[in-house]
């Protein structure tokens, strides 16, 4: 009997670590090939415990990502809408991703713009950012782009870029 329950939960301790590292396995990180290692193993980690089935990343940008990282209390696992943000960039561009599992494009949102295979998105651009939203397998996704010029921030991608990137996910 002592062996079975042991063999039970080491079953289930395997299922839960499996269940964890879905969404990184299932996602492409090749747009982060010229990040650290260290920073790679964190970001699929912070990916694997956010628990969003479905969750992409880009696997195409305008610019060489050297950083990425997941600011700490972004991922919140055992929240029904799971919300996950990954920065991404170099010195001076970054690309904002916030992730929400289990949420669609919220209805008061005004459609503008359309990603490459028809999917509704949204577009907004201020003084400081320009930003994407779209929703896709149940996944919520917004990408906000800037970059540093001087001491100031500026939006740095346009709509059309900002949809290459959209269209890039995996």
């Amino acid at each position: 009997m002592k062996f079975y329950r042991t063999m039970l939960l080491l079953l289930g301790a395997v299922s839960l670590t499996a269940g964890c590292s879905t969404a990184a396995a299932q996602s492409n990180f090749s747009v982060f090939k010229n990040i650290p290692a260290s920073e790679l193993k964190a970001l699929k980690t912070e990916v694997a415990q956010a628990h969003i089935q479905n969750l992409e990343v880009p696997t195409r940008l305008p610019f060489i990502v050297q950083h990425a990282h997941v600011p700490n209390g972004s991922v919140q696992p055992g929240v029904l809408s799971k919300r996950i943000t990954i920065f991404m960039g170099n010195s001076t561009e970054v690309i904002e991703e916030t992730v929400f599992g289990g949420a669609g494009l919220p209805s008061n949102f005004k459609v503008n713009a359309q990603l490459s295979d028809g999917t509704q998105a949204v577009y907004a651009n201020n003084a400081t950012v320009s930003d994407l939203a779209w929703s896709k397998d149940n996944v919520f996704y917004t990408i906000s782009s800037s970059k540093q010029v001087g001491k100031t921030e500026v939006p740095d991608l346009t709509e059309s870029q900002l949809i290459k990137v959209a269209d890039s996910f995996q």
